[in-house]
């Protein structure tokens, strides 16, 4: 009785960035533009359900089974009745049109009638046996005029402990790309949007994938030209085909699985809201039998490592909830950050070529920890280091350097520090020495993977200046396992010089030639 099927959830992810109008003379006030853009996305996953069949054999010659209505019904083991717990749809009549008092069997034939079973999240339990239910079901009919009850024996099924999934998305508040109020072109930063899958039910998930669509704009009143695309994409912090489509495999009971999906906008902005809707098929039990419990947005801050022992080693998201922070971390569990700004941090120390520490002290703190300062070095100078007076190094994904775009288009820098159960002083280190050591390339690996053979595939790639003077970059290069025989088309031509602050983006093309030479790598 029991079969595996296939489940589709639909996912619609309402993106409302606000963008500034297109680039017009200064003497024109300024105006700002809503752009909704929706990215649709179908989530699949193995699930139980089972297949009810009954079949009615009409032996007689000249005698129709007139009015005939079957019905499927469930009790668990103490013989109660449970059929609120199950989404029961007929999914197939052979030799008749319908069995709710109005269908009919011929004289001289067979008629099979199948049933889609589908638990409801809690119908299973806790206990990994799973729980028995009885399934029976009642024909009635005429014969002859006269109306005749047949009750059918109950079959037993056992249903074990399902999946519940927690989806949580993350995406940044500001999106940084072309700013009209300027006359410079400048180049779009890729920005990530994460999603984690919590599996909070006691029952394991299979199969699960998320498909993608590009994101689509659904509403542009001022005719903004914007452009959103997706770049690349990650299971777990390991990458992927850079394709629209995550295979998150299996979730066991309480774990969870991480996605991270990188794009670029051709327009800088802000979003303003993220909405998410999400349908289970009607024809597979609706909101009955859905194993989605809830989905949450979060403005992401970075992706953070928890770095506590025990932890598994995946990257987790640092995200702002209105007032509060909190990271919400790989292995499920979300936690509330202490937050330290420019009034509650003491900096000691100017950065220079001489002397290329400071220090940073706040009050100690236990648990997580989120310092953002004002950046004593301006913004133009790496961090090589941060260790704290306990001497434990911090690792480079829980430091950083931000900027954010002030309302007469320059940059604000902050420097940023996630720690957790902290002494609270902090010493970080500068690197100095000129352009080369400043130098961002995001993503710096690139890989094409199984690509048919003379067929042309495009990733693109970033390369910031974060440094001091002007940046010339002169050539790209392949990985030396990777095939030497693979063209190479980067946009825009090289050599191409940035100056301090800026990025441009390098699309690299491969082209495979042959059997054997259908796998590159590019450094």
């Amino acid at each position: 009785m029991k079969r595996i099927m296939s489940l589709a959830i639909y996912l619609l992810l309402g993106l409302m960035p606000w963008f500034i109008s297109p680039k017009k003379s200064e003497a024109v006030e300024a105006i700002c533009a809503t752009v909704k853009i929706e990215i649709e996305q179908e989530l699949t996953f193995e699930r139980v359900a089972f297949d009810a069949r009954m079949t009615i054999n009409n032996g007689l010659v000249g005698i129709p089974l007139n009015n005939v209505e079957a019905t499927v019904n469930i009790q668990d083991s103490e013989k109660n009745d449970a059929s609120s717990s199950f989404s029961i749809q007929v999914f197939e009549l052979n030799n008749i049109a319908a069995i709710d008092g109005s269908g009919t069997v011929e004289p001289d034939t067979s008629a099979e009638i199948h049933w889609l079973i589908i638990p409801s999240p809690g119908a299973g339990g806790t206990d990994p046996a799973g729980q028995v239910y009885y399934v029976s079901a009642t024909l009635e009919y005429q014969l002859k005029g006269e109306e005749q009850v047949t009750e059918v024996a109950p079959d037993i099924i056992v249903v074990r402990p399902q999946p519940v999934l927690v989806l949580d998305y993350f995406y940044p508040e500001f999106v940084y790309g072309d700013d009209p109020f300027t006359m410079e072109t400048e180049a779009p930063i890729p920005y990530d949007i994460g999603v984690r899958i919590k599996n909070t039910g006691y029952g394991g998930v299979k199969n699960l994938v998320i498909e993608s669509g590009q994101p689509i704009i659904k509403d542009n009143e001022q005719g903004l030209l914007i452009d959103f695309k997706i770049l690349n994409s990650w299971v777990n912090d390991e990458p992927v085909q850079p394709t629209l489509m995550v295979d998150f495999g299996d979730i066991d009971p309480g774990a969870c699985s991480i996605a991270r999906w990188k794009m670029i906008s051709s327009l800088m902005g802000q979003f303003i809201s993220f909405e998410t809707e999400f349908a289970h098929s009607d024809e597979l039990g609706g909101e009955l039998t859905s194993l989605i419990q809830d989905v949450d947005a979060h403005f992401l801050i970075k992706d953070v490592l928890v770095d506590l022992p025990g932890k598994d080693g995946i990257k987790d998201f640092l995200a702002r909830d209105g007032d509060s922070i909190r990271v919400y971390s790989s292995d499920g569990l979300d936690e509330q950050v202490i937050p330290y700004r420019d009034e509650d941090a003491t900096t000691t120390g100017a950065p220079s070529n001489q002397d290329p520490e400071i220090t940073v002290a706040v009050s100690p703190t236990g648990g997580p920890l989120y310092v953002k300062i004002s950046e004593p070095g301006g913004g133009n100078v790496e961090i090589s280091s941060v260790v704290r007076s306990d001497g434990k190094r911090l690792l480079p994904d829980n430091f950083w350097i931000s900027k954010e775009r002030r309302g007469d288009h320059t940059w604000s820098h902050y420097l940023n520090i996630f720690d957790y159960n902290s002494p609270g002083l902090y010493t970080v280190k500068y690197t100095y020495g000129g352009a080369a050591g400043n130098i961002y390339v995001d993503p710096l690996v690139l890989s094409f993977d199984d690509i048919p053979i003379n067929q042309r595939k495009v990733l693109e790639t970033v390369v910031s200046n974060n440094g001091i003077g002007t940046l010339s970059v002169t050539g790209i290069a392949l990985l030396p396992e990777s095939d030497s025989e693979f063209s190479m088309v980067s946009v825009p031509s090289l050599p191409v010089e940035i100056p301090t602050g800026n990025s441009i983006t390098i699309g690299v093309s491969y082209t495979p030639t042959g059997y054997a030479k259908n796998r590159g790598t590019l450094l």
